[in-house]
């Protein structure tokens, strides 16, 4: 899940932005701490276009109201410093999705 976050040229405003596309990665094996075989290594297998996942619709605003939520509390904390120039940073994040289509950030 890939976000642009945009440091405003004032060093207070923040804006947020996140990239609908991308890929699903689904392990074939139920995940265990003792095997490394790369059927267990989700980010090396990319499964399929995110997009064509059926539940992505239902997914995305959890996901990205989660990293809205992130980086809300970083700015309010002063965790995030502008500086009084545009700046900006790519990054990503990483979701477990459950059956019931509840996300939680890693």
């Amino acid at each position: 899940f890939y976000n642009l976050l945009v440091g405003c040229a004032d060093g207070l405003t923040w804006k947020l932005w996140t990239y609908k596309d991308g890929y699903l990665s689904i392990s074939p094996k139920p995940w265990s701490p003792t095997d490394l075989s790369k059927e267990t290594q989700v980010t090396i297998i990319r499964t399929k276009r995110i997009n064509d996942w059926d539940a992505w619709e239902e997914v995305y605003p959890k996901c990205k109201a989660a990293v809205g939520e992130v980086m809300k509390r970083a700015a309010g904390s002063g965790k995030l410093e502008g500086r009084n120039k545009v700046q900006f940073e790519i990054f990503s994040a990483d979701f477990i999705v459950t059956c019931d289509k509840d996300v939680y950030l890693l």
